[in-house]
């Protein structure tokens, strides 16, 4: 791929790129998880509104978060159409584009089976691709960080976006937030049925289930943090080249 430079007036000073970034990640997190748990567990009904609740915060998050993407290029409608001004194919925005182009609609068309209620079959088949695009959103981000570490070594670069850890870091802090989000969700839920009278179980089901999940997963990430940070600290004390060459 070929590496990207950041400009840092175009970078620091707009609040788009750092939205995008989280809800990006977020987007890609909750259909992972929404879609898993729908593979695994759906066909249990206590689990159902897990995947429910999955499916529906994807949607505003993957729409507010392209909204910031395409308004920081100066140009939205370029980002509304790219697969007509994207055209550089060795460049991580362009396959980025691709990324959330393919992304957006599908994550639409999962909330919208579960809204309508349309047969488990329809919604096993978006759920089986909505897992490897999900985990490939949260990632993106990460990647496209990341292609500013593939300068030549005698030029600049960002030790802290170094691309053997930050993609990963990425998509563990994807699935982290999509974690809480559909943990606090189900919570929200639970309340507002007890509130009206009915039985709030489901929504405890869900709560556990996202809190077990998130501690697993943030340990995870605890333990890449320490790898990476590890790293960092090589490369600042010159035992290890920054390329890990």
């Amino acid at each position: 791929m070929e590496p990207i430079i950041l400009w840092q007036q175009k970078w620091g000073t707009s609040f788009n790129i750092p939205w995008y970034l989280f809800l990006g990640g977020l987007a890609g997190g909750t259909m992972t998880i929404g879609a898993l748990v729908d593979l695994f567990l759906g066909g249990r009904e206590r689990f159902q509104g897990f995947a429910r609740a999955a499916a529906y915060i994807t949607v505003p998050a993957i729409v507010v978060g392209g909204l910031c993407l395409s308004f920081h290029l100066g140009k939205p409608e370029r980002g509304f159409a790219f697969p007509l001004f994207f055209t550089n194919y060795g460049s991580w925005l362009t396959l980025g584009g691709w990324v959330v182009g393919a992304f957006a609609p599908l994550s639409l068309a999962y909330a919208a089976a579960w809204f309508f209620g349309a047969g488990r079959p329809l919604r096993l088949l978006l759920a089986l691709l909505g897992v490897p695009l999900g985990l490939v959103m949260s990632l993106y981000t990460g990647l496209l960080l990341s292609a500013t570490w593939l300068m030549p070594a005698d030029r600049w670069y960002v030790p802290l976006w170094d691309g053997r850890y930050l993609p990963v870091l990425f998509a563990l802090s994807g699935l982290s937030t999509g974690l809480a989000a559909c943990g606090l969700s189900m919570l929200v839920w639970s309340r507002v049925r007890r509130l009206g009278g009915a039985p709030g179980a489901d929504g405890r089901m869900g709560v556990e289930l996202a809190s077990l999940a998130d501690v697993v997963t943030i340990a995870a990430e605890a333990a890449w943090i320490y790898v990476f940070v590890t790293s960092l600290a090589a490369v600042a004390s010159g035992s290890s080249s920054p390329r890990g060459s």
